[in-house]
């Protein structure tokens, strides 16, 4: 059972660790920065939880534990949050392009508009 549960916590140990640099890769990129950092930050709580598996020590598994699931949680709330911040600014991107449309289409109308006085 030692062995068993050490190969596990070992298992995880090192599956944690490559997710924390998973998350480090995703913080280098300018378009996910954020995200890698709250993705690399959740996943060291669980590589403490992990090391509470291979050395066998239940209050370093529980403490690891609980640190995961706040900093789940936390993860999960920023991603919406940061969610809705890209959509606001997509939706002002929009807004702002077709007021510049809307003001070009006017513009074109003006100058249409002058030269038939003009002629006339």
């Amino acid at each position: 059972m030692d062995l068993f549960l050490s190969t596990i916590g070992w298992l995880l140990l090192v599956v944690c660790l490559a997710l924390v640099l998973f998350g480090v890769a995703m913080a280098l990129g300018s378009q996910s920065r954020q995200a890698g950092v709250y993705f690399a930050l959740w996943w060291v709580t669980g590589a403490a939880a992990a090391s509470g598996i291979v050395v066998r020590d239940p209050v370093t598994l529980a403490v690891g534990g609980t640190c995961f699931l706040v900093a789940g949680l936390a993860f999960v709330f920023e991603a919406r949050r940061m969610r809705s911040e890209t959509s606001r600014r997509v939706r002002e991107r929009r807004n702002i392009r077709a007021s510049e449309r809307a003001s070009e289409r006017t513009t074109a109308e003006n100058v249409r508009r002058n030269h038939r006085r003009r002629a006339s």
